[in-house]
């Protein structure tokens, strides 16, 4: 860090269920998009990140700020910046989530704006975590020497026409993808779920999708995708 670390808080940062899982089985999927039930249509960016990346703690004062990664992704400098960050604005600890995003725990409400507008200088102010739109990928084919398809590329691609449609912010629907029958991507516990297989296409094989259907985890129950379609790669 550049700086000396403001001592906000002394809370340590006790073992908790975790926060923001892949579907809460006793919570109704809800639609947050924005001009929604939640949103005015005429918010400003930290407006809108505030309503789709922060949580309320049980702690009154306090919250829960998710940083949104594209796919996980996140560089060196960012990451050193976050650890700068939550020195800052919290007790200097990072959590790390199965939907690949970072959050930082106990930022007090008082230091959100600025937490945000730290974040946002660094390439880190998307809102929409946990989001439709911020779909779940494993690297696929890129890097994968097992994978059959480039799920990074479908991933993106969703993110892109769910962003064109409006439907960028709805939430509690989950899209997980994975580039082979591993489920390194948890596509069998999402909501839509994708996973590669090859298929035959004129007698030469061929990279495809499986599609599945309403996976979750719930408090009491899991539930497997149901497969759905098979489709092309491209």
């Amino acid at each position: 860090p550049s700086h000396e670390p403001i001592k906000l808080l002394l809370h340590p940062d006790e073992p908790m269920p975790l926060l923001m899982p892949t579907r809460n089985g006793s919570i109704a999927a809800s639609a947050n998009g924005n001009g929604g039930p939640n949103g005015t249509g005429h918010e400003t960016p930290f407006q809108m990140w505030k309503r789709t990346n922060v949580t309320s703690q049980k702690q009154e004062g306090y919250v829960t700020a998710a940083i949104k990664l594209f796919m996980g992704d996140i560089t060196g400098e960012q990451m050193l910046a976050v650890a700068d960050l939550a020195d800052r604005y919290s007790n200097g600890n990072l959590r790390t989530t199965i939907n690949q995003n970072v959050i930082i725990r106990w930022v007090p409400e008082s230091q959100v704006e600025a937490l945000y507008h730290r974040l946002a200088a660094e390439g880190l102010g998307d809102p929409g975590a946990e989001q439709v739109e911020d779909v779940v990928a494993c690297p696929g084919a890129d890097t994968c020497n097992i994978a059959v398809t480039q799920s990074r590329g479908l991933a993106a691609a969703i993110g892109t026409e769910l962003e064109n449609e409006g439907l960028a912010e709805v939430g509690g629907v989950r899209i997980n993808i994975s580039g082979c029958t591993n489920s390194c991507g948890q596509h069998h516990i999402a909501d839509i779920g994708f996973f590669g297989a090859e298929r035959r296409a004129h007698g030469k094989a061929a990279p495809g999708y499986q599609m599945l259907l309403g996976g979750y985890v719930g408090q009491e129950q899991i539930h497997f995708g149901d497969k759905a379609l098979r489709l092309p790669a491209k």
